[in-house]
């Protein structure tokens, strides 16, 4: 289970940040289609009113542009709400990890494997 919340919590800050070459997803498709991430939680409960309120605007937005999505970044990075959703999957990642260790896997090389598919679901670069 927390597997499964840590990798949407990963998927979302690459699709703000990630590189699109990387990714193979354009940068900023939340944004256009208006999901409402945990990160956008944690970004408009940092900002002032009308920051926040510039940005729920901007929300659902099909028509922002690679400009705006970049400006964007920046209270997100500054509302600290990136480094909140880092903070979570990495408790995610660790409560994983144990639910792992805890696990009565009978075959061994599913006990090694699982834990390199967590790391490579949740620790993935910009």
């Amino acid at each position: 289970m927390p597997l499964g919340e840590a990798f949407p919590l990963r998927d979302d800050l690459l699709g703000l940040f990630g590189d699109p070459a990387v990714t193979g997803r354009p940068t900023g498709d939340d944004l256009r289609e208006g999901n409402r991430t945990l990160l956008i939680a944690h970004t408009l409960g940092g900002l002032s009113p009308a920051e926040a309120r510039y940005l729920d605007d901007r929300l659902d937005a099909p028509d922002l542009t690679a400009d705006e999505i970049l400006a964007l970044r920046t209270p997100v990075e500054r509302s600290g709400a990136a480094d909140l959703v880092e903070r979570r999957i990495t408790e995610l990642l660790s409560a994983a990890h144990a639910a792992l260790d805890a696990a009565s896997l009978a075959d061994g090389s599913a006990r090694e494997m699982l834990p390199a598919l967590a790391e490579a679901a949740t620790v993935r670069t910009y």
